[in-house]
């Protein structure tokens, strides 16, 4: 079985150069020899490392350079700074658990050298974010993209949190079926988009807070609905994803503030300019507490022209917060 032995020799010896090299960290032909019988208790010697060089770049594409300090893998599938995007992205997932965060973060860190490696865990540390208990989000969030690709429905649990820190079934463990249309990311969190039959209309669910997903038999509905659905501007007007009747609130806002109109609306939006200081602009809002505290943040740079009513009602949002510190307005 020479041709077994002699691709299990190609293979470990690709194993050392992707593990150990890049070019800023060539290896010599005798240290991969070293590495060989060391690690793997296979000698072999130069001439044969030299051959299994020339292999692995004619015939095994793998993008092997040299300099006076030796060889080295000169390009992969993903470089760090990519590598270090799809850590943060990981991390920064809300609806991933602790444990499948690292689990996938470890598969990125063996796309680089153990260097490069180095310089991922790093980032790790530096983006710890608050995750979600539920292990079986990364298997639901699997199930529900195969329920919109084979058109199919799906059934669940809801959940919320109880004062122990714990997640309960919402109304006695009553059980969802709804028709998923989408999956969409909402600062951290994944959330489904779906025909609801019950309440004939297109609704979105926490799916870190969905537990029991399994998938039903049954043809979607709601087709109709969510070809009327704006699903980008239903992502714009709602903040944390909180539902509420939509409008189209009119802001007058300082010149400073542009900015924030556009990270947060896109650049899409009419913005009309209004003497030199200020320009007003009207935006599709869906009316909700999370509304309000977003506009309360950012104080006088923004204010609500109108509709009235929505106006009168964050007043009332403003007084109530006012009332519950005691303390008397004017």
């Amino acid at each position: 079985m020479a041709s077994d032995d002699n691709r299990n020799r190609i293979l470990l010896v690709q194993k050392i150069l992707l593990d150990n090299t890049d070019p800023e960290h060539p290896i010599t032909q005798a240290r991969i020899c070293e590495l060989m019988e060391r690690t793997y208790g296979v000698p072999i010697n130069r001439k044969t490392v030299s051959s299994i060089l020339n292999n692995l770049n004619t015939d095994w594409d793998l993008h092997i350079e040299h300099n006076r300090n030796g060889y080295y893998v000169a390009s992969r599938v993903f470089s760090i700074p990519e590598l270090k995007l799809l850590v943060d992205t990981v991390q920064t997932a809300k609806f991933l658990t602790e444990k499948k965060s690292r689990e996938l973060i470890k598969k990125l860190e063996a796309q680089t050298s153990i260097y490069g490696s180095k310089e991922l865990h790093r980032e790790v540390v530096l983006m710890n974010r608050p995750k979600t208990d539920n292990e079986k989000t990364y298997e639901a969030v699997d199930s529900l993209h195969t329920a919109v690709n084979s058109d199919r429905q799906v059934e669940f649990q809801y959940t919320q949190w109880d004062i122990g820190k714990h997640l309960r079934t919402k109304y006695n463990g009553k059980i969802y079926r709804v028709s998923p249309w989408a999956m969409v990311m909402n600062d951290g969190n994944y959330y489904l988009i779906a025909y609801n039959p019950e309440h004939k209309d297109i609704r979105h669910y926490r799916v870190d807070k969905m537990i029991n997903v399994r998938i039903v038999d049954l043809p979607r509905e709601g087709g109709r609905e969510f070809a009327d659905f704006d699903l980008v501007g239903y992502s714009r007007s709602t903040f944390g994803m909180y539902r509420g009747p939509v409008r189209n609130v009119t802001f007058r806002c300082q010149r400073s503030a542009v900015g924030v109109i556009i990270d947060r609306f896109g650049r899409e939006e009419m913005i009309i300019p209004e003497g030199k200081d200020y320009i007003r602009v009207t935006l599709p809002i869906a009316i909700s507490p999370q509304f309000f505290g977003w506009l309360t943040g950012l104080g006088e740079q923004i204010s609500i022209v109108g509709p009235e009513d929505v106006k009168e009602e964050y007043l009332q949002f403003l007084r109530k917060i006012i009332e519950d510190y005691h303390i008397q307005p004017g």
